[in-house]
């Protein structure tokens, strides 16, 4: 009977370790293959290929900038923007220290670029509620051709990577999700 115990015990013993080393596995080492790879971190929930867009836009235009102060309204509230003659950003009288060349408003926020090696680069993105330019990831694209299409915001470009990869254009969208924006390939 000494015997069947210790049987029976050492089988429940190594039930219990395989059982603990499965959870252990599941939870922390197969995590890596669960997780998102489209590097949009507002997007955690969707696929690059969903229509999840964010929210629609109403209107697009883009502003020319001066070296004149300019109000422009977003939503409810009114902002005043200027460049000085170096291309620096000033919002409200602050200088924002980033050098732009064109500005993009819509009803519900405007976006900065400045010039990259291939194309523009969103710089500075401010919405009704922000008030510092980071709520934005542009994903390194450098895009032009910048229009509203059935709400939404799209451009053309591609990820500036030299001579060392295909660097074709592709359409790409301007999410505005969660008070930020997040651009990706359509």
């Amino acid at each position: 009977m000494k015997n069947n115990s210790k049987v029976i015990i050492t089988i429940l013993s190594v039930l219990v370790l395989c059982l603990a080393g499965f959870i252990v596995y599941d939870k922390t080492l197969n995590n890596n293959s669960k997780e998102n790879t489209n590097n949009c971190p507002k997007c955690e929930n969707s696929s690059l290929n969903t229509n999840n867009y964010g929210e629609k836009i109403s209107s697009f235009k883009e502003i020319k900038l001066t070296t004149e102060n300019q109000t422009i309204k977003i939503g409810n509230r009114q902002i005043k923007i200027k460049i000085d003659d170096l291309n620096e950003l000033f919002i409200n009288d602050y200088d924002e220290k980033i050098t732009v060349s064109k500005a993009y408003l819509t009803d519900k926020f405007i976006f900065f670029t400045g010039f990259g090696q291939d194309g523009e680069m969103i710089r500075y993105f401010l919405n009704e509620h922000s008030n510092f330019g980071n709520g934005f990831n542009n994903n390194e694209y450098q895009m032009q051709d910048f229009k509203l299409v059935d709400g939404y915001v799209r451009a053309t470009g591609h990820v500036f990577c030299g001579l060392e990869c295909d660097a074709t254009d592709k359409n790409l969208v301007i999410k505005y999700i969660d008070n930020t924006l997040i651009v990706i390939p359509e």
